[in-house]
């Protein structure tokens, strides 16, 4: 009975112990749901002329969002249903590099997987994200995607 219970303790701390960033102070802006509403996609980028185009739930027939928690975790979803959840690690928050007034930048490694790495800049009513979601980034870099979400 005390190894069962030993056991369940070490679980425990091994679960809650694992990095991740609570949403507090600025980050706060994050908390809630984020619904997609567009992505802009470059296509061409290796073989000039490039062109744009525009994806959003119309022309995809799907919708995604993302919904971030105070306790540092994202869930991912697509058609109202989860795909994924992930905690949140920040790489960097409000370095300055966005170029609208009013908006933070940011850069997530999602379950501190520098392979993982979601980024963007967000604001107190919307996010753009520039990488992995909800279109993956592409194999090559001849094309790019920036996709538009708005807070629910």
């Amino acid at each position: 009975m005390k190894c069962s219970f030993l056991i369940f303790l070490l679980s425990l701390f091994a679960l809650l112990s694992c990095k991740k960033d609570k949403l507090e102070g600025d980050k706060e802006i994050f908390i809630g749901t984020w619904n997609w509403y567009k992505t802009t996609k470059i296509n061409s980028l290796c073989d000039p002329p490039s062109f744009e185009s525009e994806l959003n739930p119309m022309s995809e027939d799907e919708s995604f969002a993302l919904r971030f928690y105070e306790k540092g975790m994202v869930e991912f979803y697509q058609n109202s249903e989860i795909i994924y959840r992930d905690r949140v690690v920040f790489f960097s928050f409000n370095t300055g590099s966005c170029q609208d007034p009013g908006y933070k930048d940011f850069a997530i490694y999602l379950n501190n997987d520098p392979e993982k790495l979601i980024q963007g800049c967000v604001s107190s009513d919307s996010i753009t994200l520039i990488r992995d979601f909800p279109f993956p980034d592409p194999e090559s870099n001849c094309e790019n995607y920036t996709s538009y979400f708005v807070k629910q």
